[in-house]
């Protein structure tokens, strides 16, 4: 049986063990430790402070990602999905893998740079679920961590020929889809945006890079 549109939802959580059932919440929460623990690592650091901080963003992003079942295991907040994958067996782990479609050290860097994207937004930036084939081509050709197109992020499974399709099983054109596009895919699955509308209805939390 092959399903045609993934079963989205938002990972669950245990509001006993996290102190929050709001997914905004556990988000803005990471946001604001990395805002607080950055000066730190600047403040005691004497070796490796860039990498450290590296580390921390990177760490952050992904944590952040996991509330939302889109990193780890859980994988139902996923939106792309290699075209071959069956919906009903996404959680396989032993014959798919979860791949940051723009790899998470470029967007550090690149944030680390001075790129004006706020934090939380780089939280939603797209990832897939490929075939561990697939991924391995990907390493093979030198792609895992470099290729990438900001602006176009799924040019780099172009280049290995991966097809990939969205939630609703629409197979997307990798060599034109963009990140506005992407972003435009999210405003459309109200449960994500409305993580989005509550994280920005909160008071401003874009001074990280201000303590780079």
């Amino acid at each position: 049986m092959i399903d045609d549109a993934h079963n989205f939802k938002l990972a669950g959580i245990n509001k006993k063990n996290k102190g929050s059932d709001k997914h905004s919440d556990l988000i803005k929460n990471h946001i604001n430790i990395l805002e607080a623990v950055i000066p730190a690592i600047k403040k005691v650091s004497k070796y490796g402070t860039e990498r450290q901080i590296k580390n921390e963003i990177n760490k952050r992003i992904r944590e952040c990602q996991n509330i939302l079942g889109m990193w780890g295991d859980r994988r139902s907040g996923i939106l792309y999905f290699e075209k071959s994958i069956n919906f009903l067996e996404v959680k396989d782990k032993n014959k798919f893998t979860v791949e940051h479609v723009i790899p998470v050290s470029a967007t550090v860097q690149r944030y680390i740079d001075g790129d004006p994207i706020p934090i939380e937004k780089l939280i939603f930036n797209p990832i897939a679920l490929i075939t561990t084939e697939s991924d391995k081509q990907l390493r093979e050709k030198g792609l895992a961590k470099s290729g990438h197109d900001f602006d176009f992020p799924f040019r780099r499974y172009k280049q290995v020929e991966i097809e990939i399709k969205d939630l609703h099983g629409t197979v997307i054109n990798c060599e034109n889809f963009s990140i506005e596009d992407h972003f435009e895919l999210i405003h459309k699955v109200p449960e994500l945006q409305e993580v989005i509308n509550e994280i920005n209805d909160t008071k401003s939390i874009h001074t990280i890079q201000k303590t780079l």
